[in-house]
């Protein structure tokens, strides 16, 4: 991917998943919603690190674009 959002960011739905989320917890905030953000940010984690792991076998060019993007934020 070298256009568009894929080409600095890996995975800007999920970025988009906890900005979101990070809106309303400021809005809302109470114990329970920082837990629910906590435990959502853990399975996005685990999500895309297990996305990526399997594209890497998939896509011999994978290694190199995940070197120049970021997962859930541009490099700079």
């Amino acid at each position: 991917m070298k256009t568009g959002l894929y080409a600095k960011i890996r995975h800007p739905i999920y970025t988009s998943m906890i900005l979101y989320y990070l809106g309303l917890i400021l809005v809302f905030f109470n114990l329970l919603t920082a837990l629910l953000y906590l435990l959502l940010l853990g399975i996005l984690v685990y999500t895309a690190i297990s996305e990526e792991n399997f594209l890497k076998g998939k896509f011999k060019d994978c290694e190199e674009y995940m070197k120049r993007t970021g997962r859930f934020f541009p490099r700079f």
